[in-house]
């Protein structure tokens, strides 16, 4: 039997949380939830999730300094990692260049979007096909 595929979401909004947990929990993925960079960072060392889906807009450590914690890490560096964002273009912001550079490979998902291409876009990432 397969091994149940794990996804770490990170977001601090309850609501982009829920209806993500509920497109995995359809696939019969499970969801571990964080609500903060911090948090992101103590469960994917402790869970090693197959996937990060993270949130880029978030208080106190964003998306990309999130990211670039994971990256440096042993424990976490090969973890895959898609964020999520309501503005389209992260590479539009205004962030340090380094960070840009670092993140500018990382596939990003539209929130607020079509639930079957958020969907899609979570399965291809996982490598499910069927």
């Amino acid at each position: 039997m397969e091994t149940k595929k794990v996804v770490l979401v990170v977001d601090d909004v309850p609501e982009i949380i829920e209806v993500i947990a509920t497109v995995l929990e359809r696939d019969h993925i499970e969801a571990l939830i964080a609500n903060s960079g911090q948090e992101a960072i103590a469960m994917a060392k402790e869970h090693k999730p197959d996937l990060i889906l993270l949130d880029f807009k978030m208080p106190d450590m964003d998306g990309a300094e999130t990211y670039a914690k994971l990256k440096e890490d042993d424990t976490t560096k090969d973890i895959k990692v898609v964020f999520l964002t309501a503005f389209g273009n992260i590479k539009k912001l205004e962030l340090d260049p380094k960070l840009i550079a670092l993140i500018e490979q990382t596939p990003i998902i539209q929130k607020g979007g079509d639930i079957g291409e958020l969907r899609t876009e979570i399965r291809k990432h996982l490598g499910i096909t069927e």
